[in-house]
């Protein structure tokens, strides 16, 4: 009988603690890299605006279990970041509720009901809004919530945002497997959620056909083939050992390019759009060659995109990888790794930080391995035997880069890439070999 007083009157006197102030944060929260849930609050807000105004949002918390393995403070989390998101006077309730007790809430303002699950490797949230309700006439009575004037779901691969909800993982190898065949000329490597749907894409880009693929649990599957020469026109001066590049960026575009071209070219939605650099710099900007070589100064990719960070020193470089990596706090940073090819040596730098692996191969990715929001960077060996060839793992904390592991691969690497975060093991690290594509998880 208390509680439910509280609740009518909380709701009644639009009190809730967590009040939107009255701005358009629908047009900001969109704005350059965010982490998974402060997206999908987002995305979630704008498709609800319309029929939510002063609403109350309430998550909806489930118990963990195998099923859904998320902490119960995630629904208060979302909760809180929709109403931020809706703004113009939205409050969040303070509590994760279940879906039993939502019957209580009643309120002349709507009410949206947000859900949080896992999906797979990715977080779903969904929105639903139901209309204004006036308090039942006898206290006891809960009157029914009604069917919702509107439902709404949204997919985000995880990330480190998302993954404090979730039990940590090791960076630990439990299995190397060969995903199948690949072209023999693959000389860049791109994992990323290239369509929203959660599931993993990869690109395959070699100097003759760009080849996409998806990669779910254990299994690969082979998808379209792009020519080369169907994207962009052949090098003026193309080199005999080829500069290549690629990546899966946050707006789901594939950008990749390779010195035996004219031009980068951003791929999306089916479409190919030439840059106006040679070859794109993952995590954010492009790369512009320095005679026979890469600058160590990212350029912009078009005229009309900023470079996101400063120059890694002053010499040239020999292969280039990088990434946004999201804190557990949702902000995002451009992480950095450039070999030098004066000596072999890698660094590594987010514009905060930087640090220094003296020796490596020529071969590198970077990515967040087990979603703690600290990023890895995986390198092949400095080896011209592929028989004595490998990838070595090494996290990144502060200025101090720690190895976690190696795996031979006595078939040679020839271009590796890190896929978004898995909910219950270490993310994926794909790389292309001799013998195919295999993938270390």
């Amino acid at each position: 009988m208390a509680r439910l007083a509280s609740l009518v009157l909380a709701l009644s006197l639009t009190a809730a603690p967590c009040r939107a102030a009255p701005a358009d944060h629908l047009a900001a929260c969109a704005r350059g890299p965010s982490g998974a849930l402060s997206e999908l609050a987002c995305k979630l807000a704008r498709a609800v605006a319309a029929d939510a105004p002063n609403a109350v949002v309430v998550g909806v918390a489930a118990p963990p279990s195998s099923a859904t393995p998320f902490k119960p403070g995630i629904a208060v989390d979302m909760a809180v970041k929709v109403a931020l998101a809706l703004g113009h006077g939205a409050s969040a309730w303070p509590l994760g509720e279940d879906r039993a007790r939502l019957g209580r809430f009643a309120s002349p303002r709507p009410l949206v009901v947000v859900e949080t699950r896992l999906a797979g490797d990715a977080v779903e949230a969904s929105a639903q809004v139901f209309a204004p309700r006036a308090a039942a006439s006898e206290p006891r009575t809960l009157a029914p919530i009604g069917d919702p004037l509107l439902r709404v779901a949204e997919r985000h691969a995880l990330d480190a945002e998302a993954r404090r909800f979730l039990p940590p993982v090791p960076i630990a190898l439990r299995e190397f497997i060969r995903l199948g065949a690949s072209d023999g000329d693959v000389v860049a490597l791109a994992c990323g959620d290239l369509d929203g749907t959660g599931v993993f894409s990869v690109a395959s880009v070699g100097r003759t056909f760009v080849t996409f693929g998806t990669l779910a649990s254990r299994k690969y599957t082979p998808g379209a083939r792009r020519e080369e020469r169907e994207l962009a026109p052949v090098a003026p001066v193309p080199l005999r050992e080829p500069l290549a590049a690629a990546w899966i960026t946050p707006e789901r575009a594939l950008d990749f390019g390779s010195s035996d071209r004219a031009h980068a070219t951003r791929f999306a939605a089916g479409r190919a759009l030439g840059l106006d650099a040679r070859l794109p710099w993952p995590g954010g900007g492009c790369a512009a060659l320095d005679g026979l070589l890469l600058s160590p100064r990212p350029t912009a990719c078009t005229k009309d995109e900023p470079v996101r960070s400063e120059a890694l020193g002053s010499e040239p470089f020999d292969a280039i990888a990088g990434g946004v990596v999201v804190g557990r706090d949702g902000s995002a940073r451009v992480v950095r790794a450039a070999r030098r090819a004066a000596d072999g040596s890698v660094v590594v730098a987010d514009g905060s930080h930087s640090a220094r692996l003296e020796h490596a191969g020529a071969q590198l990715a970077l990515g967040d391995l087990d979603g703690d929001g600290a990023p890895e960077l995986v390198t092949s060996l400095d080896t011209l035997d592929p028989k004595a060839d490998g990838i070595v793992v090494y996290s990144l904390t502060g200025s101090t880069l720690t190895e976690r592991f190696r795996v031979v691969v006595p078939a040679g690497v020839k271009a590796l890439a890190v896929c978004p975060e898995a909910a219950d093991r270490m993310a994926p690290v794909v790389m292309a070999t001799g013998l195919g594509l295999w993938a270390v998880r």
